[in-house]
């Protein structure tokens, strides 16, 4: 089987190169191999409105628990 262990959010700025997890394959729940999730470009940080909407939404996802 294969597991997918990454953080519930990512916040920007991310970098080329970053670490954002990893794919964990497993055979009868022993780990026989792994790979690194790579962010493939820089990823800049959202501007003023882009902020405030992914607050919101943020907000709205912990207060109906989707967080």
């Amino acid at each position: 089987t294969a597991r997918i262990e990454v953080p519930k959010s990512v916040k920007a700025p991310l970098h080329k190169g970053e670490n954002m997890g990893r794919i964990v394959y497993e055979i009868d729940h022993t780990e026989i191999g792994s790979v690194d999730l790579i962010s493939p470009q820089d990823i800049p940080r959202g501007g003023f409105f882009r902020t405030i909407i992914d607050g919101v939404l943020r907000f709205f996802a912990f207060i109906f628990g989707q967080t």
